[in-house]
C-alpha cells in the first residue's frame, strides 16, 4: 500500500448563530487580571466549546472519514483483501492519538476564547451570555448544531485544500460559519425560538452576535493549529499500526 489516507478530522465545534458579514481582524489580547471575570470567561469557554460534546461528535466525524477516505483509496483496499482488518486496526489507532491529542489542546483554545473576549466584553456582559448558554434552550442549540452539522461537507472542503497544498489552514472560517448556521436552523424548535430573539434583543446578546465572526476567526485558527500537531501524531499512530499489524500477520506464518 503506497498509503492509507489519513482522514481529515471535521471538528465540529459550536459557532453559535453567526450573522453572515465582513470579518475584521480579530485579535487576541492577554487573560484577564480580574479573578471573577477570568472564571467567567473560562465558564464561557467550556460553554461555547463544551468538550464533552465536542470531542463525542469530533470522534464520531473522524471514524467516518476514516472510513470514507480508506474506501475511496484504492491501494488501501487491496491491502484491507490481503490483510483483512488492517483498517480497522489502523483507525482504532488513528482515533485514540486523536483523542489523546485533541484533549491536550482543548485548554489552549479555551484560553483563546477567554482572552479574545477578555477587552471586548464587561464582566456583567459575560454573566449574561453565559445565563444564556446555560439555559435548556441555549444548551439545546449547542447540542442540536453539532448533532446536525454536515461534518461530511467540511471534510471534502478541508480535503481539496490539502491535495492543492493549500496552506491557508484546513478549516476554512466562510465555509464553517455556513454549515454551522445551517445546522443551528435545524436545530431549533419554537422554544429555542423565543429564548434566541430574547437574548439577541438584549444589550449583551446584540453585542455578542456583532463579534461572532471574529469570535469564528479564532476558533478557526485555534482548531487549525490544533489540528496540524492531531493529523501529525495521528498520522504517526496509523502507519505505525499498518506496520505492526503487516508484522504481526507475517510472523503467525
Amino acid at each position: 500500500m503506497k498509503k492509507l489516507l489519513l482522514p481529515l478530522l471535521a471538528a465540529s465545534i459550536p459557532l453559535g448563530i453567526m450573522p453572515a458579514m465582513a470579518q475584521s481582524e480579530a485579535i487576541v489580547a492577554a487573560p484577564s487580571q480580574d479573578s471573577e471575570k477570568a472564571e467567567l470567561l473560562q465558564t464561557f469557554a467550556s460553554l461555547y466549546l463544551a468538550e464533552d460534546v465536542t470531542m463525542a461528535s469530533s470522534l464520531k466525524a473522524h471514524d467516518v472519514q476514516f472510513l470514507r477516505a480508506a474506501k475511496a483509496d484504492a491501494a488501501s483496499v487491496a491491502l484491507d483483501k490481503q490483510y483483512p482488518g488492517i483498517i480497522d486496526a489502523a483507525m482504532a489507532a488513528s482515533r485514540g492519538a486523536t483523542e489523546a491529542s485533541l484533549r491536550e489542546t482543548m485548554p489552549l483554545i479555551k484560553n483563546e476564547i477567554a482572552a479574545f473576549m477578555d477587552p471586548i466584553f464587561t464582566t456583567s456582559e459575560v454573566k449574561a451570555i453565559n445565563a444564556f448558554y446555560m439555559s435548556d434552550e441555549g444548551k439545546r442549540l449547542m447540542r442540536g448544531m453539532l448533532d446536525n452539522l454536515d461534518t461530511n461537507k467540511l471534510a471534502d472542503g478541508m480535503k481539496e485544500r490539502v491535495l492543492k497544498d493549500d496552506d491557508s489552514g484546513l478549516l476554512d472560517k466562510d465555509e464553517l460559519i455556513a454549515e454551522a448556521g445551517t445546522a443551528a436552523m435545524k436545530s431549533m424548535d419554537a422554544a429555542i425560538i423565543t429564548a434566541l430573539v430574547k437574548f439577541n434583543n438584549t444589550k449583551s446578546g446584540s453585542k455578542f452576535n456583532a463579534q461572532a465572526n471574529d469570535l469564528a476567526a479564532v476558533m478557526t485558527d485555534s482548531m487549525n493549529n490544533a489540528m496540524k500537531t492531531v493529523a501529525e501524531k495521528a498520522q504517526v499512530a496509523t502507519m505505525t499500526a499498518v506496520q505492526q499489524f503487516m508484522n504481526d500477520k507475517a510472523a503467525q506464518k
